[in-house]
């Protein structure tokens, strides 16, 4: 994930803060791994949690 994320930080939109923006297009390319992998089962466990995070 850390590999994937944007870290230049260059085009960050105004809605978001960088560690925000960051971090998002960190998840994006585990998402974008793993869906490459095969590996549709991580992906649905992963927002799942996320999902549940978010009904907090």
């Amino acid at each position: 994930m850390k590999r994937g994320r944007n870290a230049s930080g260059a085009a960050v939109p105004k809605s978001s803060s960088p560690a925000e923006y960051r971090k998002a297009t960190g998840v994006e390319s585990l998402f974008g791994y793993l869906y490459l992998k095969g590996n549709e089962d991580r992906i649905n466990e992963i927002c799942s949690f996320i999902l549940s995070k978010e009904e907090l």
